[in-house]
């Protein structure tokens, strides 16, 4: 059971990390034209980046352990194929799904130099916007998969990081800066001024994502 209960760890480690990620990415670009205003906005991306890595890497060693584990029958394909594990085939092809889009998610966050040399800003959001798919689908499955769902903690957590992501969601749709704002090219923001614009940025009339 110890191998188990470091799944749930780490699957759980994944999904905090991953509530975070997406509540700091939604709020990334939110802010005012201001100097101190566009420093928020970077170090909110620096920590968007950040959380996301802690949540892949645990995502990683949660995917190894249920492999590994004989508590459950999970095997590599099933656990890579949706819908085909022997053992809650349901939760973990959705949880599958989920790690997915999120992965999906990163890869494009991690390519957005070229999306921005080489095609529209709009389709960089919509992919990247994956992530609250994958979000929600991990939410599904952890609820599904846990055997502790009905704890106290984990109802708290699965609460707590929902109302995280919802909050951020209100305030991108409600305080999201629709002003002339340059995002470099790794994802960074500078204040637009047109006689210094820092070659490989952009300007963008809005830069909510």
């Amino acid at each position: 059971m110890t191998a188990w209960y470091l799944i749930r760890s780490f699957g759980m480690l994944a999904w905090v990390a991953f509530s975070l990620t997406v509540a700091l990415g939604a709020t990334a670009a939110v802010g005012g034209r201001s100097a101190a205003a566009v420093d928020r906005r970077t170090v909110r991306q620096l920590l968007h980046r950040g959380t996301a890595v802690v949540g892949l890497v645990a995502l990683v060693v949660h995917l190894v352990l249920v492999v590994l584990d004989s508590y459950v029958d999970v095997n590599l394909a099933g656990a890579l194929v949706p819908f085909t594990a022997g053992w809650e085939a349901l939760a973990v092809g959705l949880g599958t799904l989920g790690a997915y889009a999120i992965l999906l998610a990163a890869l494009v966050g991690w390519a957005r130099r070229w999306f921005v040399d080489h095609a529209a800003e709009r389709t960089w959001r919509w992919l990247h916007g994956a992530a609250y798919v994958g979000w929600g689908l991990s939410l599904v499955h952890a609820i599904l998969a846990g055997t502790d769902s009905s704890s106290s903690w984990a109802i708290a957590t699965y609460v707590a990081g929902s109302a995280l992501v919802a909050l951020a969601l209100v305030v991108r749709v409600v305080g999201r800066a629709r002003r002339t704002v340059v995002r470099r090219a790794d994802g960074t923001f500078d204040p637009y001024r047109p006689a210094t614009l820092p070659a490989g940025s952009r300007q963008l009339e809005e830069v909510s994502r």
